[in-house]
């Protein structure tokens, strides 16, 4: 048995530094001259006192109490504060109106014994207390028992956190898996030559994206009513991108639809017309369409079929020709339906899941089945597809503590891989499979987005490669670059294998219907001539 990992005392300032190394080394030109002074001081500070510093800054505000600031591996707390003091890190009992010290740093009792208030203030809350102080300056430090404590230039965090992590929700938090050996991160390159971002406004971009989100967030729905126009005019312009942009557009469309449900549809319209990420062609013809505008509707219903951004917004398209088609009296064919092999059974499923039991039935009728989902052709793709997915491609990796490219479920994955990609098909045709048992070996236990470890045995595949014709597996594998991130779900639930064949088969327990991903494989397979069935379960019945 494994014994537990322990991490070292300081093992967060050992992460925070990871984070001021990635800034100097590869942005160090991005960074302002204030920053740059930041790090260079905060690299002169002995280490109780950097300590303190991190403490603060992944604490949440920027005012503390001294007497609630208490951590062992900080056990000179006082010289460690008077440090950060005198190279500005923090202020101590700084400037600081009655209102802000009340609500950011007192108790309800504090506040009754600091303040004047008439006999009747015990009764009420402590918001209510506050409200009735005035913002003139606090001077009675010397009554509070502790000292007041600011922290300066804290949002240096978020800025050194984006230029590592590109986004605002992974914190220092992550270095921690790796660090307890539940991670393990392929070993790309990282340089200045193929780094995340080229420009500083790209940083200033994003953290302002991501803080207008946060705020939209933390607020009621009434009071979203009330912002979403002025949060819309605050988004920041393009920077060309394509990361950046794409978070910048998701957030339009956010607040675009919010103003489309408040029937604001004139701004709505606007908004939607400015992006080009899924939903907002689709929104601009239903808003049209409530509005009686039919003639708007045609162009964008045709762009959408024309130039689709996923296989989803072209489906979403074809379903809404079809119904401007038969509001102008167009005569519609039918759609054809789908062509599914499929068949019965009644079994006792009231012990395990429904696929479980049909698992078992399949192996009593002689089949090796395996409870798959879509792990196992996501882990054939993984591991052929290795190289490409990890290849040193300009923005794509931003940390070492990436299991996926940026760019993975986007077109300009494989538009930027395009002779890499032709490569590994040219070696499927030459090689075959023979060398994904040695690739599996090398890789095993390295994050991927395709590969869940637990659950890819080596015994499937094995049994895949000996079973499934290449011609088949190529052919599914060029379906999925076509769009990786929809055609990364839908696969069958089970796979069963015998000696020379393999069959794939879906499990529909009662109710259960198939989803559109899967109606869409079904449609490849039918056309490729790949064996499987849908299986509908009914439960037996007690005697």
């Amino acid at each position: 048995m494994a014994q537990p990992v322990t991490l070292p005392e300081r093992y967060y300032l050992t992460n925070f530094k990871r984070l001021c190394e990635h800034a100097n080394t590869l942005y160090s030109d991005l960074l302002s001259e204030t920053e740059r002074k930041w790090l260079f001081r905060f690299d002169t500070l002995d280490e109780q006192a950097q300590c303190l510093l991190v403490r603060l800054l992944t604490r949440k505000g920027d005012w503390f109490r001294s007497d609630k600031l208490q951590y062992a591996e900080i056990p000179n707390l006082g010289e460690a504060m008077q440090l950060l003091c005198e190279f500005s890190f923090i202020h101590l009992n700084p400037p600081i109106s009655c209102q802000d010290i009340a609500k950011n740093l007192l108790t309800k009792s504090e506040i009754l014994r600091l303040f004047e208030f008439g006999a009747s203030a015990s009764q009420k809350r402590k918001p209510e207390l506050i409200i009735e102080l005035t913002d003139m300056r606090f001077e009675e430090f010397e009554q509070l028992g502790f000292q007041v404590v600011q922290l300066a230039q804290g949002e240096i965090l978020d800025t050194l956190q984006v230029l590592f992590f590109a986004n605002a929700y992974q914190d220092l938090s992550e270095f921690v898996l790796q660090d307890l050996g539940l991670l393990t991160f392929e070993n790309y390159h990282l340089s200045k030559n193929t780094r995340f971002f080229r420009a500083r406004q790209e940083v200033t971009n994003l953290l302002k994206i991501y803080k207008l989100k946060e705020h939209y967030e933390s607020v009621t729905k009434q009071e979203q009513v009330l912002l979403t126009s002025c949060l819309l005019a605050q988004i920041p312009p393009a920077c060309n991108h394509d990361y950046v942009d794409r978070k910048r557009e998701k957030l339009i469309n956010t607040l675009a639809r919010d103003l489309e449900r408040q029937d604001k549809l004139p701004e709505a319209i606007s908004w939607f017309s400015k992006t080009h990420i899924p939903p907002s062609r689709e929104r601009l013809v239903r808003i049209y369409e409530k509005q009686g505008q039919f003639e708007l509707q045609i162009p964008i219903v045709r762009q959408m079929i024309v130039s689709p951004i996923d296989v989803n917004e072209l489906e979403v398209a074809y379903r809404l020709e079809r119904k401007c088609q038969k509001r102008e009296g167009i005569s519609v064919a039918r759609n054809e339906k789908t062509k599914i092999n499929q068949f019965e059974l009644t079994l006792d499923f009231r012990e395990q899941r429904v696929e479980l039991a049909v698992q078992e039935h399949l192996e009593q009728q002689g089949w090796q089945v395996y409870f798959t989902e879509n792990f196992l052709l996501n882990g054939l793709f993984g591991l052929v597809f290795w190289e490409a997915i990890f290849a040193p491609v300009e923005g794509a990796f931003i940390n070492q503590y990436q299991r996926l490219p940026k760019d993975l479920y986007h077109a300009q994955f494989v538009s930027r891989r395009k002779e890499l990609i032709d490569n590994i098909f040219a070696d499927l045709d030459q090689n075959r499979l023979e060398n994904l048992g040695d690739i599996y070996d090398k890789k095993f236990g390295i994050e991927n987005p395709f590969v869940n470890w637990s659950l890819f045995t080596r015994t499937v595949l094995e049994q895949t490669v000996r079973t499934f014709p290449l011609e088949q597996l190529t052919a599914l594998f060029k379906i999925v670059l076509t769009d990786i991130k929809n055609m990364k779900t839908g696969m069958p639930d089970l796979i069963a294998f015998k000696p020379d064949c393999f069959w794939w088969v879906e499990v529909k327990g009662p109710g259960d219907k198939l989803q559109p991903n899967q109606e869409r494989w079904i449609r490849h397979f039918n056309q490729l001539k790949i064996p499987y069935s849908v299986c509908y379960v009914r439960q037996i019945e007690e005697n």
